[in-house]
């Protein structure tokens, strides 16, 4: 994945930065950047899939449950046809049944039964809702995560590239030090032999 890619090109880096020349510590520097910049574009992307999915199935199961909520209230507003379980199973007139007394147990168990299913399906459907809540506070709770991820690995980022910069100057004063200490010896060894050129030369003259 993109971590162990990540990995591998740190590694390479860190050893192509063993030998100490300055090329190389640049070169890794720009590298672990790139590699770290790399990670936290690859965690924003997954972070913004995860989000994005998690909503569109919450809409999806919304509108599921709008439609079931709106095909039970069509199916409890629709008259039933109770039957008689006699010898034709024919359904008496509507007439019959206008009157509470009228209407047969079978008629009455068959309605029971009905709501006791469509209350179940609602019990389903508010747990499966249940459900899809907590694992959206659990996505959000991720994403909070994954941030404070993001922002720690900016801060290493910019404590890093401070490091560098610090190491940078240091080595670049201590250059600059070293190039004056050279030129210093070097001065000093030329008027060390001109100043036996001239000792040289005055003993020959005294001779």
């Amino acid at each position: 994945g993109a971590s162990d890619e990540a990995v591998r090109r740190i590694l390479s880096a860190a050893v192509a930065s063993a030998a100490g020349s300055p090329k190389a510590v640049t070169h890794a520097e720009f590298e672990v950047r790139a590699c770290i910049e790399e990670l936290l574009r690859v965690y924003e992307q997954q972070m913004r899939g995860q989000c994005s999915e998690a909503m569109h199935q919450q809409l999806q199961h919304f509108k599921h449950v709008d439609g079931l909520r709106k095909k039970r209230a069509a199916l409890l507003t629709q008259p039933l046809e109770p039957r008689e379980f006699g010898k034709e199973n024919i359904a008496p007139p509507v007439q019959a049944f206008q009157v509470k007394d009228q209407i047969s147990p079978d008629w009455e168990k068959l309605h029971a039964d009905r709501e006791r299913s469509l209350n179940a399906r609602e019990q389903r459907i508010a747990e499966a809702s249940r459900n899809n809540e907590e694992k959206a506070q659990d996505l959000e709770v991720e994403e909070l995560r994954l941030q404070e991820q993001l922002k720690e690995h900016r801060q290493a980022v910019a404590r890093h590239e401070a490091a560098q910069r610090e190491l940078k100057a240091r080595q670049e004063a201590a250059e600059r030090e070293l190039w004056e200490k050279r030129e210093e010896m070097k001065d000093l060894k030329q008027r060390a032999l001109a100043e036996e050129d001239q000792a040289l030369a005055e003993r020959k003259r005294a001779w």
